[in-house]
Parts: structure tokens; C-alpha cells; sequence
């Protein structure tokens, strides 16, 4: 019995093992919401009714009175708008006559709201359209790209 009443007190005697730490490491990587682009229903680049010449012309129509698109962005990021350099405009009943359009251009972005996270631009450009042009209606498409600078 006097051992084990020892044998308990050498046990109660002896330091216990100390606590231990670690430290781990929380990472994150925040990135700004995507931007995007909608085209305004019922709005076009129209360039209107054009007379034929001898001589090739440029048809301008500024930003202002253009196509029309709103978007979203995220409010801390600029905003930056490009396009293709030029897009066909052809005529819709003769895939020979062909008209460019180039210099596509954006008015400034119209923001809405504190926080400048939506807004609108307009869109203008300039069709080239060739002397030897037949007469017809014409169409064609161009995109719109927007992302952050």
C-alpha cells in the first residue's frame, strides 16, 4: 500500500505536458463582378436612305444619334467599350453588294445611380458605301465588347 501512496504521489509530483499551438493561413482573392452589355430593343445604327453617286461616300452618324445599350459594372472598375475594326453591310438581296461600316465609336458612358454601377452609351460609325453600289436594302451586325481596363 505504501507504494502505490507513493508512487501516486511521485505522479501528482511531476509537471503536466503544456499545451501546443499552430497557426494556419485564410486566404481569399476578391475580383470585381463581371461587366455586361444588353442592346436597347428597337434601337439601330440606321444610316437612312442614301442616293447613289459616281463617287464612293462615307456616311457618318455620330454617337449621338446611334444605336443605343445599357450595362452593369462592377463600382470600383473602369469601364472600357471596343469593337471589331469594320463589319459588313450587305444587301439583303444581293450577297455581292457590299457596303463596310467602320470607325464604330461610343459616346462616353451615361451613369446612373451613386455608386456608378449602370448606364447607358450610344453607339455611332461611318458606312462606306462603293459608287458601283446597287440599290437595295442593306443589314448587317457589329458587336459590342465591354470589360474593365
Amino acid at each position: 500500500m505504501r507504494m502505490l501512496l507513493t508512487a501516486a504521489l511521485v505522479a501528482a509530483a511531476l509537471p503536466m505536458a503544456a499545451d501546443t499551438t499552430a497557426t494556419g493561413t485564410a486566404v481569399a482573392t476578391v475580383v470585381p463582378a463581371p461587366a455586361t452589355v444588353t442592346h436597347v430593343d428597337g434601337k439601330t445604327l440606321n444610316f437612312g436612305t442614301i442616293t447613289s453617286s459616281a463617287l464612293a461616300q462615307n456616311i457618318d452618324v455620330p454617337p449621338a444619334k446611334g444605336d443605343s445599350f445599357t450595362f452593369t459594372k462592377d463600382h470600383n472598375e473602369t469601364l472600357q467599350i471596343s469593337f471589331a475594326p469594320s463589319t459588313d453591310v450587305i444587301n439583303t438581296g444581293d450577297a455581292t453588294q457590299v457596303c463596310k461600316l467602320i470607325n464604330l465609336n461610343a459616346s462616353l458612358p451615361l451613369f446612373t445611380g451613386s455608386d456608378s454601377t449602370a448606364g447607358g452609351f450610344m453607339v455611332g460609325g461611318t458606312l462606306q458605301v462603293p459608287s458601283w453600289i446597287k440599290k437595295g436594302d442593306y443589314s448587317g451586325t457589329y458587336t459590342v465588347t465591354v470589360g474593365y481596363k
